[in-house]
Parts: structure tokens; C-alpha cells; sequence
């Protein structure tokens, strides 16, 4: 702001800030008095090498996941078209960044258990417990988009609403393959973490190259859509087949998908009647499907209210 050096200057800006924070921690802790290089150990470096090295290509295949899709559309269908697809991923994002300050404590949790005896039943009731509450923010976000879009997102970007549901239902993909995935971290196999999420970058890059001549902007959030699908049976099968025997609540999820596809019609066919009764029907499932998640996250509030008290 101060200096005009621009995009250079956005760039300075973010590695001073960077590099004080850093040198304001280790002269503020004495960092340097607890580093010794005598007690490095060649055994516990070559264990974390060999958990950490394949997460360098997850990231990275996370990376190429979320930038293929802009590099993809602006190369063919223009800029215009790359700001359509930025507008209807902001709803969608708000679910992510929920989720990923819940990934943290979910594989700690996850870690801490997994040697446990009834693994198998915990990892199996707090999964279906979490996934419901993500799906039913998912539903929510749909049914609440003919009030909130026009509210939110500037009329010249109107087409990206119709992709707002499909990119909603990619981010509840993505919350349930990250606690899958959560599995594969506790146990140490990070090769498998990085394998499939190699896989299914792939498969969303060569799906949206396929697409994307036949039904446009709607190839990226398809492709990304079904790389997410397939990337959370994959791993599911595959932890069930290696450790754990996990139950999906397989009743929960067919009502589930039936009160989502009567959701999305109404959504398409854009009517204010239709929109109201949907949007009521969401609410009354969220509510039925999560009284005793709610219930015990008011239990928990109370509680840490009289310990302050």
C-alpha cells in the first residue's frame, strides 16, 4: 500500500511478513536453546521422511485438482467463464473451510483410537454422525440459494447459480473422503494417500477435457463431482478390505438422497412454491436427523458456560 512496487510488492509484503513472524517466535521462545544436534536420530528421520515424503505429492495433486479446472476453462472457454465458475465455488467453500477446521481434531481423534477394540464401531458412528451433519448443511446451502445467490453474487455472474447445487455436493464429497482418509494417516500409509489422490486429480482433469465440448462450464463441477465420487468409494472399500469394518448407514442415506433429488428438481424448475416447500423439508430433516448431535453439542456449550462461571 505504502510502496507502489505492485504485484512485487504483494509478493515482499507476504515473505517479510512471513520471515519477522518466524524470527519473532525463535528469539521469543528461545527456539535455539532446544536445538541440539546431538540427540538427532537417523531412525526417527528416516521414519518421518518416509511418512511425510508422500504427502509432498498429495498436496500437490490437491493442488493440481483445484487449479486444473480455472487453467482448463479459461483456456477454452475465456476468462469470462473462469469468473462464472469462481462465483458459484464460493458457497461450496464455506462447507470446505468448515471442514478443515474439524479435520485436525478428527484425525487426532482417529489416531488416538486406532489401536482401540471398538475402533471399528467408533470410527463407525462418529463417520455416519459427521457426514449427516455436513450433508444437511449441503442441503441447506441448496435450498437456501434462491434467496442467498441473488443476495450475494453480482447479476452478470446469474449462470453460475445452476452450478452452485453440483459444486455443494462436490464439497460433501470431499468432507467424506477427507475422514476416510483420516484412516490411511493413523495407520502410517501416506503412500496410499498419496496414490489415490493422484488417481483422482487424473481422472478430474482427463473427465473435464471430455466434457467440456459437450456441456461447457458445467464440465468443471461434473468432473470435479465425479472424481470426488469415485475417490470416496475407492478409499472406503479400501479401508474396509485393510482395517476397518465400517458400517454406512445405508438407510439414512437412501432417505437422504431422495429428499436431495426432490430438493434439486425444485431447484431446477425455480418456482417460489416449490422453493418454500423445499426449503421447509430441509430444515425438518436436519432437525429430525441431528436432534442428538445437537443435543449434546448444547450439553457441551453449557457445561464449559457454568466452568467459566
Amino acid at each position: 500500500v505504502v510502496i507502489p512496487m505492485y504485484a512485487y510488492g504483494m509478493l515482499l509484503g507476504t515473505l517479510l511478513g512471513q520471515t519477522i513472524a518466524i524470527l519473532y517466535f525463535v528469539i521469543r521462545l528461545r527456539i535455539i536453546n532446544y536445538i541440539n544436534f546431538n540427540y538427532v536420530s537417523k531412525k526417527i528421520l528416516r521414519g518421518m521422511l518416509k511418512y511425510s515424503i508422500p504427502l509432498i505429492p498429495n498436496a500437490l495433486s490437491w493442488w493440481v485438482f483445484s487449479a486444473s479446472d480455472r487453467v482448463i476453462v479459461s483456456s477454452i472457454l475465456g476468462v469470462d467463464q473462469n469468473g462464472i465458475l469462481a462465483a458459484s465455488l464460493k458457497f461450496s467453500s464455506i462447507i470446505i473451510i468448515l471442514y478443515n477446521i474439524f479435520d485436525m481434531s478428527w484425525i487426532e481423534s482417529i489416531s488416538a483410537n486406532v489401536q482401540d477394540k471398538d475402533f471399528d464401531a467408533y470410527f463407525s458412528k462418529t463417520f455416519n454422525i459427521i457426514l449427516n451433519l455436513f450433508a444437511s448443511a449441503c442441503l441447506i446451502g441448496i435450498v437456501s440459494m434462491p434467496v442467498a445467490f441473488s443476495i450475494m453474487i453480482n447479476a452478470k455472474f446469474n449462470y453460475g447459480y445452476n452450478l452452485v447445487p453440483i459444486t455443494l455436493i462436490s464439497s460433501l464429497l470431499s468432507v467424506a473422503q477427507g475422514m476416510v482418509a483420516a484412516v490411511y494417516v493413523a495407520k502410517m500409509n501416506t503412500k496410499s494417500l498419496a496414490k489415490t489422490s493422484g488417481i483422482s486429480a487424473i481422472l478430474n482433469i482427463i473427465t473435464h477435457l471430455i466434457l467440456i465440448n459437450f456441456i461447457g462450464l458445467y464440465a468443471a463441477v461434473v468432473s470435479t463431482m465425479i472424481s470426488f465420487l469415485v475417490l470416496f468409494l475407492y478409499r472406503l472399500f479400501d479401508i474396509q478390505k485393510k482395517y476397518v469394518k465400517f458400517e454406512l448407514n445405508t438407510k439414512m442415506m437412501i432417505i437422504y438422497i431422495i429428499i436431495l433429488s426432490s430438493c434439486l428438481g425444485c431447484y431446477y424448475v425455480n418456482n417460489l412454491y416449490l422453493n418454500i416447500i423445499s426449503f421447509i423439508a430441509a430444515i425438518i430433516y436436519s432437525i429430525i436427523t441431528n436432534t442428538k448431535t445437537f443435543g449434546i453439542v448444547i450439553s457441551l456449550v453449557l457445561k464449559k458456560f457454568k466452568t467459566i462461571k
